[in-house]
This record gives C-alpha cells, structure tokens and sequence, in this order.
C-alpha cells in the first residue's frame, strides 16, 4: 500500500490547492457576472437615518472585538448561562433594527433579503456556495497560521466546546450548537448582510461597503487567528446575497459553516480526529 509520506510534498500541496482555485474561480466568475449584469441587493428602502442608526450598531461590534482582541476572553468565564445570555442580547439587537425598520413603515422581509423564496432551489445554492467557499476559508486560516503567525490563541468558545466534548457535558455542548448553528447565523446575516451592507451599499457602493462590512464581521469576532478566513468567508456570503438576492442562502452557507466546524471540534473532542 502507498504510504503518504511516499509522496512529494509538492504533489500534496497541489491535489490540496485544487479545491481552493476551483472555489476561486467559482467567486471570481460570480463577482465578474455582478460587475456586468449588476446584483439583486438594493437600498432604495433605507435612508440617512439607517446609516447613522446602522453606523452606530457597526461601531459597537467594532468596539466589541476590538476589545476582545485587547484582553482574550478568559475560558474560565465562558458558562452555559452566559452563552445563553450572549445570544439573547444579540437577539435583542435585532430586535432593536426589527422595531427601528418596522416604526417607519419599511417591509422587514422584503428589505432584508427574507422574504420566502422557492426553498429547494435555495438549499441547493447555499450548498454550492458553501462547498466553493470552504476551501477558500481553509486555506486563508492555514495561509494566516504560516506565513503571519502561529500563536494566535484559540477562540474561548472552540476550546470549551472541544472540552465539553471530551467530558461529555452534553448540556454545554448543545448550547454552543444551538447557539452557533441557529441563534448566530440568523442574527448575524440579518445585521451585517441583511442591513448593514444593502445601507452602505446605497450610500458607498457595493466595492467597499463588501470589504467594510466583512472586515467588521471578521473583527467583531475578537480572536486574531480566525479574522482571515472569517473575512473570506462574510466575502463569499456577501456575493451569494447579491448574486441571489435571498439572505437565506447567506444563512444556510453561514449555519452549515458553524455546523462542520463544531462537528470536526467534537471528532475532535472524542479522539475520532487529530487536532
């Protein structure tokens, strides 16, 4: 049988870099079809008072990463209370943008990207995305890790989550998924996809208001090692909103992203995996 360590590493490293230009490519051709025939996001329902309300929403998860990346989050402090408390303060959040486009007559649904779609056409575009993007994603982390540095610390939530696997705290490690496969990718497109960016993108253009909004994303999440391939990954949400204009594929691509991680994470967890 051919051992692995037989083989070049050259020839690894270009089987692995196969998925990662094919997703490119997949990204590149969608970004070139958006340039010409235009995207399917518009701002004609937001005004200048979104983009100071909205500006002063962006500003908090700046300031909230920010702050994290200061002082890392202590995993002592991580609890299933607080993790329960987290996701209800940002479902307060938007329930804040929910009661702000509500009181002046705007469409919720119709404005973010909600309204319902044919589904089955839906899942099998969030599937596609989300299998172009996970290469591309990877390969930002592992590019990050090698090339800029390697002693970023680990996200407070993956290590109490691969712990609460190890331990079998089956309580602790249904919250995370609750949390990050549901709680999560909802409030999350609806801030920064569903509001944020269709109100930058009236007032700035898609270019750049693409580029704030998925580094705010990616820095909102406060850890160091992860903002690459988190900013890759709010890129290729932020194309499949446009080039769909459904916020729920962003949605789906987002849960099955959190969803794979935590699965690897419990392998992980378990011994069924290296770290």
């Amino acid at each position: 049988m051919l051992s692995v360590l037989t083989i070049p590493s050259w020839v690894l490293l270009a089987a692995l870099s196969v998925p990662v230009l094919w997703g490119i490519f997949y990204y590149g051709l969608a970004i070139r079809g958006l340039q010409e025939r235009g995207g399917h996001v518009g701002g004609r329902f937001f005004g200048s008072a979104d983009l100071f309300f909205g500006s002063a929403l962006a500003a908090y998860f700046v300031w909230m990463g920010v702050s994290s990346l200061a002082g890392e989050e202590s995993i002592g402090d991580m609890s299933v209370e607080r993790l329960l408390s987290n996701g209800v303060f940002m479902i307060a959040i938007l329930g804040t943008v929910v009661f702000f486009t509500k009181m002046r007559g705007l469409p919720f649904f119709e404005a973010m990207g909600l309204e319902g779609r044919d589904f089955g056409s839906l899942i099998f575009r969030t599937i596609a995305g989300l299998a172009m993007a996970l290469p591309i994603v990877w390969a930002m982390n592992t590019a990050f890790h090698v090339f800029v540095t390697d002693s970023a610390k680990e996200q407070a939530l993956v290590t109490i989550f691969r712990s609460a696997s190890e331990s079998g705290n089956w309580e602790k490690v249904a919250s995370i998924c609750l949390s990050g496969v549901v709680v999560a990718p909802v409030v999350e497109e609806t801030l920064f996809r569903g509001y944020f960016y269709p109100v930058l993108k009236r007032f700035g253009g898609p270019l750049w208001s693409s580029f704030l909004v998925s580094a705010i994303f990616a820095l909102s999440h406060g850890n160091t090692g992860a903002m690459a391939g988190l900013f890759a990954l709010a890129i290729c949400l932020t194309v499949s909103y446009e080039r769909y204009g459904s916020l729920w594929v962003s949605v789906g691509m987002h849960a099955g992203f959190n969803a794979i991680s935590l699965v690897l994470l419990y392998l992980q967890g378990r011994g069924w995996m290296p770290t």
